[in-house]
């Protein structure tokens, strides 16, 4: 429903309420009792239904916006998500795209940012379209990277 309430409720399996309750142990102490309070109204006077609903139908209207303008290159992200993993063609790679859609005032993290160990990075980026504040700047970042992948290809500097 909402990130700053910082509560969430599980559905456990029989059996896996002791392990998941374990987890949460670790990650926080406990639930501000405030939060907890507005979330369990929200879910009982229907508040968290229309939240739900809203974003999603969001989530969904600015995934159209991307999948219009980026339609042309392999991309991936469900239409209820806030993210785009963007596969890049050939010869680009994604740190050279990063530099040049940051200095047009577009900025999204490259796949190398999510790679654990020594794993070789996926030549793709992922492009948030919730962080946003309107479908417009939607629009307008995922053209940027668009122009940006049917431009010519600038070489990134080597630095020996």
């Amino acid at each position: 429903m909402s990130p700053g309430l910082r509560i969430g409720y599980i559905a456990s399996p029989p059996g896996a309420t002791d392990a998941i309750r374990a987890v949460a142990r670790m990650s926080t102490w406990m639930t501000p009792p405030l939060m907890a309070e507005v979330a369990t109204r929200w879910l009982y006077d229907g508040t968290g239904d229309k939240m739900i609903k809203w974003q999603r139908a969001e989530a969904e209207a600015r995934m159209d916006i991307a999948a219009e303008a980026l339609g042309n290159f392999n991309i991936r992200g469900h239409k209820h998500s806030y993210q785009i993993w963007l596969e890049l063609p050939d010869p680009w790679r994604a740190d050279t795209v990063r530099d040049q859609a940051a200095r047009k005032g577009v900025y999204f993290l490259s796949g190398d940012a999510f790679v654990f160990g020594r794993q070789p990075a996926p030549h793709a980026i992922r492009i948030c379209v919730g962080s946003c504040r309107t479908r417009d700047e939607v629009r307008a970042g995922v053209e940027t990277v668009r122009d940006i992948l049917n431009g010519p290809v600038a070489a990134t500097p080597v630095i020996a």
